[in-house]
């Protein structure tokens, strides 16, 4: 049995908010958080390797894991804007999460760090990412969590 769910607006609203958030970057605690993801995932991905990040942003976190050859895709143009600018050997596609095309490209790991909240269908995205694979490939994958958001739901009442 397969599942329908449905595609507009959501993708629209999720890129709006995105686009906003690109252009108009807020001065928040973020940046800790994000430093923190680079040394966790340093110690994942090894340097030198073939790197695909899905929901990539700035590209900050693909340029601090020094891959032989890296692809962010992001669906905000003006974080990828920011991301050819400020990493300019790697390679930056503004491009769906849920509709990667990269032809015949395979790459040792993928990344979809902090993505898999703003995904509608995770089962056909990881379906779509399977030309970009061989059989080594590695999927990492990382959520952001707020359990203090509602406590009676985390913790119980």
């Amino acid at each position: 049995m397969t599942l329908s769910i449905p595609e507009q607006p959501h993708k629209q609203t999720r890129s709006d908010h995105w686009e906003r958030i690109w252009q108009e970057p807020s001065n928040s605690l973020g940046g800790y958080y994000h430093k923190w993801l680079h040394r966790v995932y340093g110690f994942v991905i090894p340097k030198g390797v073939r790197v695909l990040e899905l929901g990539c942003g700035s590209g900050d976190l693909l340029a601090s894991l020094l891959p032989e050859y890296g692809v962010g895709i992001d669906f905000a143009t003006s974080a990828i804007a920011k991301a050819r600018q400020s990493h300019p050997g790697l390679r930056f596609e503004v491009m769906d999460a849920e509709a990667v095309k990269l032809g015949s490209e395979q790459f040792d790991f993928i990344i979809l760090s902090d993505l898999v909240n703003d995904i509608r269908d995770v089962q056909a995205v990881l379906e779509g990412l399977k030309p970009c694979c061989h059989s080594g490939t590695k999927l990492v994958v990382n959520f952001y969590s707020h359990p203090n958001a509602f406590p009676e739901l985390a913790y119980g009442s």
